[in-house]
């Protein structure tokens, strides 16, 4: 009845993330089960408006380049499903708004290392997963619900 834990405190959310392998490739979306990432958010009929608030947040901004990139390359590229979180190299030409997003998890660490990793946030493709949450390894991603109502709005098909 009560999951194997009652009394004993509350379980962990999730398992502790583990630094990423060297190795790691996904397939392209086979536009059957999996598709690319602009497909994926029209499918959803994500919503919001342009005026409100942020509803993603750092805790602490500095955190995230120190731990969750040094010592894990970065998995917020890599967990959120809607291209929300994107590292970039602030060396790069077009700074912080312009720069190509970092996809392997070594070059993140690299660029932490060089202090020059930092975490762009688009929020506006949010699909209120709240994978960021859960999975952030040093619990930095604060997510709020948005205003108006706004978000997925998937239709059966």
């Amino acid at each position: 009845m009560s999951g194997g834990w009652a009394g004993r405190g509350r379980p962990a959310a999730s398992p502790p993330t583990s630094p990423p392998p060297a190795d790691r490739r996904y397939p392209p979306p086979d536009g059957i089960v999996t598709f690319p990432l602009a497909d994926a958010l029209f499918r959803s009929g994500t919503n919001h408006a342009h005026d409100q608030p942020c509803h993603l947040t750092l805790k602490n901004p500095r955190s995230s380049a120190a731990v969750s990139a040094a010592l894990y390359g970065g998995p917020e590229g890599r967990f959120c499903p809607a291209g929300v979180y994107e590292w970039v190299d602030v060396r790069a030409p077009g700074g912080v708004g312009g720069a190509p997003p970092i996809k392997d998890a070594a070059a993140v660490a690299a660029a932490a290392a060089a202090g020059a990793a930092h975490l762009r946030i688009s929020p506006q493709n949010c699909l209120h997963c709240k994978a960021c949450d859960i999975k952030d390894p040093s619990g930095n991603v604060v997510w709020v619900p948005p205003e108006g109502g706004g978000g997925p709005a998937y239709v059966d098909t």
